[in-house]
């Protein structure tokens, strides 16, 4: 009976960089300016997020800005929330200089999400090497779907189905003192939070009792640049409100 096919870091990326390109990159001016909170999509988007990752749902705690979700998160656990957005999209740069306006500080890439999901194709090449050699001394089990791509029809790149070498499988399964306990493909858990950003959902944080959930502000993009002549590049709901031109953030003073 055939077995998983343990594919490559770049072929699982790729499938979910294609997912989420497909769900943002058309997005024109008036779809980024008005953006539009979908909270029954983000609920039902984050709920199955919270499942694949073993974990509970938990009800959705909105705020209006990031300064105010930082401060509130901060007094419970010194940690901060986590970008929604996939890092290679072509407005990923453009939201990193968002969610950072107001610090004025150097440009910083968010690459969270990819350094996750890298760990997680590491976890999910070790299952799959598991079961395999399970399957190979009784070829009666049944592929458990968690650990197979999505099949729903969406386009698959072109290297998808095929396996790594051996010895580069080898250095890989050398990172791990043990195998994990639970490991799903990759394009399934970083699906639904594709899905919870299409629906609104900038960055977010779950917490012990609530998943606090921070909508994606109004955004003036030129060249997928903020850029605004006549007013914010960055208006968030609450009123705050960061100026750039040409992806450059400008001193408060300087939009006098």
């Amino acid at each position: 009976m055939v077995g998983i096919v343990p594919e490559t870091h770049r072929v699982v990326m790729e499938r979910i960089t294609r997912r989420a390109r497909a769900a943002s990159d058309g997005w024109g001016a008036a779809d980024l300016r008005k953006p539009r909170i979908d909270g029954p999509a983000v609920k039902a988007a984050m709920e199955r997020y919270l499942t694949v990752r073993g974990e509970q749902p938990k009800p959705l705690r909105w705020f209006a800005d990031g300064t105010s979700a930082r401060a509130y998160i901060r007094s419970r656990a010194p940690y901060e929330p986590k970008p929604v957005y996939w890092p290679e999209i072509a407005i990923a740069r453009a939201l990193d200089l968002a969610w950072f306006a107001g610090a004025m500080r150097p440009p910083i890439k968010i690459y969270a999400n990819l350094t996750d999901a890298t760990f997680d194709w590491e976890k999910w090449i070790c299952a799959v090497t598991n079961f395999n050699t399970a399957l190979a001394r009784d070829p009666a089990l049944k592929l458990p779907s968690d650990l197979l791509p999505l099949a729903d029809g969406f386009p698959e790149p072109d290297a998808a189905g095929l396996p790594i070498t051996g010895s580069f499988l080898a250095a890989v399964l050398g990172y791990h003192i043990q195998p994990p306990s639970r490991a799903i493909h990759p394009e399934r858990l970083w699906t639904p939070l594709i899905e919870a950003f299409t629906g609104g959902l900038y960055f977010f944080w779950i917490g012990p009792n609530e998943v606090v959930c921070i909508p994606r502000p109004a955004l003036w993009l030129t060249e997928n640049r903020l850029h605004r002549e006549d007013g914010p590049a960055v208006l968030w709901p609450s009123g705050e409100k960061h100026f750039f031109r040409h992806g450059i953030e400008l001193c408060p003073q300087s939009t006098l």
